[in-house]
């Protein structure tokens, strides 16, 4: 049985991106080298996309505090690292049971919503950023072919804004030291190349 106790750090890989911008894609690769994450998954009805990767749970943990519709926080910073430090625990009452993740491994979760509490995820996971980057034009071209609402695509800004969303992030955190010396260790993505390059050379 696994020696995680509540109040661990486990180790996460966060992807972050917009939706449409290559997440799944890399969360898949991410998947194949025997990366976990928590089950059940959110399914999808796209014959382009067979696995979101993206944890129900986890969906479920940020959507309770953050509003998809006006991408912002509904909560107070405070209540929202509650919500996050109730999310680690269940997921680790979860592993108590099944017994799906070996000590000292990471996990990763996807959500991009969940750019909203990287200072939250900081402080309950021992957390790595991986940003995946996607021409607007293409992520536009994924939002109109799945129906998703504007602020999904190029109308609503959905790259800037969640590079903004990642940064504000980080100075709003009452320790930016933790979060940024994790930033500066993010590799970034790129759809096009799948090449891994440093964040500090690419300014994203």
């Amino acid at each position: 049985m696994s020696g995680f106790v509540k109040n661990d750090r486990p180790k996460l890989l966060l992807v972050c991106g917009t939706w449409g911008g290559g997440t799944t894609a890399l969360a898949g690769m991410l998947a194949a080298l025997g990366i976990k994450s928590p089950v059940p998954l959110h399914g999808v009805t796209d014959e382009r996309t067979m696995n979101t990767f993206e944890s129900i749970l986890f969906r479920e943990a940020v959507m309770s505090v953050v509003s998809e519709e006006f991408m912002k926080l509904t909560v107070s910073r405070a209540d929202a690292l509650q919500s996050m430090i109730a999310f680690r625990d269940r997921l680790l009452e979860q592993q108590q049971r099944e017994g799906w993740l070996d000590d000292g491994k990471p996990i990763f979760l996807k959500y991009p919503l969940s750019a909203l509490l990287i200072p939250e995820l900081c402080q309950v996971f021992e957390t790595r950023l991986i940003y995946v980057i996607r021409p607007l034009k293409d992520v536009e071209a994924s939002r109109r072919r799945r129906g998703w609402p504007a602020n999904a695509g190029e109308k609503g800004g959905a790259s800037s804004t969640h590079r903004c969303f990642i940064f504000s992030s980080i100075c709003r955190f009452r320790q930016p030291s933790s979060v940024t010396r994790n930033w500066w260790q993010t590799r970034c993505v790129t759809q096009k190349s799948w090449r891994l390059s440093a964040v500090s050379r690419t300014g994203h």
